[in-house]
């Protein structure tokens, strides 16, 4: 089943029938349930309203059935404010959190950001941060909906399919989309994943039990993270990670971030703009007046 068949499943049936009649599928980027309101369907440059207007108690039905019925097995995941459907899609929510939780019946907003694989996209990007047989651990920075997890998602498949050993880090699910231990996203032959669990941990894990050459992970930017990083470093294994920030100059201000790109640790910068997978400009750090970034 295609990604957005599996999410349209679970709208209310004529909301789901009028956005794949009137959709290109392959196009949209999210889909945004709100009380009050009719779903919007979204894409690059456009946007549809779908169905009904929806009541809070219409989305606490939709929200069950995404989880299966079972909210408490989600737990942690709502409480950081979403959870993730099988092919990595990402359903954030919004609504009234108390005991630092949500309950179904208090969420009025679901965000749901579409998965997708572009295979090639990431092939600038690669020439950039390997040369000479050598990976840079590098940083892709951008917007939400830049394409941060699309293009590290296919620059661990290009790193792999040429013969290096690749770990992901894959804290929400979204990179390489497992479900019943197998990747659903083609994310390289040599690649192996670790699904579920904070991304400072996993890494520490598949540095110690599969021997990477290079690990993958998304949105970086706590001090735990940083420890992680450093010490795969020392270790001799290069990271690919993202990070939220429209620029390096705003990324250098973002505590936590900001002391992880002032390290040195990472020796390229890449900076995502719309359209998704678009790079504006590449930066690389320098030992030189004490270590910078040009």
């Amino acid at each position: 089943m295609d990604v957005i068949d599996n999410v349209l499943k679970y709208l209310p049936y004529a909301a789901a029938r009028e956005i794949g009649e009137r959709c290109n599928k392959h196009l949209i980027t999210d889909i945004r349930i709100r009380a009050g309101k009719r779903i919007s369907a979204v894409w690059q440059g456009g946007e549809m309203q779908a169905g009904e207007i929806l009541l809070k108690e219409d989305i606490s039905l939709i929200v069950s059935a995404m989880l299966r019925h079972s909210p408490y097995a989600y737990e942690d995941e709502l409480r950081m404010g979403y959870f993730t459907l099988s092919g990595g899609v990402r359903a954030g929510v919004s609504g009234r959190f108390s005991g630092g939780g949500m309950n179904i019946n208090d969420i009025s907003s679901v965000c749901l950001r579409i998965a997708r694989e572009v295979k090639g996209c990431a092939r600038k990007l690669k020439e950039s941060v390997s040369e000479n047989g050598c990976v840079y651990s590098s940083v892709i920075l951008g917007p939400p909906g830049s394409g941060k997890t699309t293009i590290i998602r296919d620059l661990a498949r290009l790193l792999s399919d040429e013969g290096r050993q690749v770990a992901i880090a894959d804290e929400r699910g979204e990179i390489a989309a497992v479900k019943s231990c197998v990747p659903q996203m083609d994310v390289g032959l040599r690649t192996d994943v670790s699904e579920g669990g904070d991304k400072a941990g996993a890494m520490r894990r598949l540095i110690r039990s599969m021997a990477p050459d290079v690990i993958v992970t998304d949105e970086i930017g706590g001090e735990d993270d940083a420890r992680a990083i450093l010490e795969a470093a020392q270790m001799g294994v290069s990271v690919i990670a993202t990070a939220h920030a429209s620029s390096l100059s705003g990324a250098l201000f973002r505590r936590g971030l900001a002391d992880i790109l002032s390290s040195g640790v990472f020796q390229r910068a890449a900076v995502l703009t719309k359209p998704p997978g678009e790079i504006r400009n590449i930066h690389i750090w320098t030992n030189k007046e004490g270590g910078r970034w040009l």
